[in-house]
């Protein structure tokens, strides 16, 4: 097992712990603590992410991407979140993908991933991995970008920076919320280069 394959496990190991801790989330299961837990069990089994629509639902025209990769880099934030919620369910698009316009993709989508990252958007990188594992688009940039995601793990097990300053004056209940819905996008985006292949 290579490097990012074994941190890519042992993050789900540690995600788990965290998802299973009674007082972090009380005894009522919500979908989402369930999603993040079925996700730990993908991770370790190398099964991918979740299915959540058909592939033919997908239109990048909504998001003003009309499969130019180029697109990505003067994308809106609110553009840059739907292309990634949307462009998640895409499979059949890789099988028709030619090599330069593959390599143009997995250039562009790693790129745009590291820049989100420079600027702490887990939501965004974590798209823009689980959209590159779809496509199976590999590059450099994208492996960089998942070390960013398993970096952002904090010791406990949940994903994102959550520090004391910006947490001041939210209640325990949407802390543990916004630290749950990050950790299910980054584990989903885990699971999904896994399933993959990405080594």
């Amino acid at each position: 097992m290579c490097s990012l394959s074994r941190r890519r496990f042992q993050a789900g190991l540690s995600a788990r712990r965290w998802l299973t801790v009674e007082e972090t989330f009380g005894p009522a299961p919500s979908a989402l603590r369930e999603a993040g837990l079925l996700l730990c069990d993908h991770i370790e089994h190398g099964l991918g992410g979740l299915a959540v629509g058909p592939p033919d639902s997908v239109d990048f025209r909504r998001c003003g991407v009309r499969l130019l990769p180029h697109a990505l880099v003067t994308m809106s934030h609110r553009a840059m979140l739907e292309f990634v919620a949307t462009g998640t369910v895409i499979a059949e698009a890789a099988d028709v993908m030619a090599g330069a316009e593959r390599d143009a993709w997995a250039q562009y989508v790693g790129c745009v991933a590291i820049s989100y990252a420079k600027g702490g958007d887990l939501a965004v990188v974590a798209g823009l991995v689980r959209v590159a594992a779809r496509l199976r688009l590999n590059d450099g940039w994208i492996d960089e970008a998942e070390m960013f995601l398993l970096d952002s793990q904090d010791p406990k097990g949940h994903f994102g920076f959550f520090s004391a300053e910006a947490l001041y004056g939210a209640s325990d209940v949407s802390v543990r919320g916004a630290m749950l819905r990050v950790t299910v996008e980054a584990l989903w985006a885990l699971a999904e280069r896994g399933a993959a292949g990405a080594e």
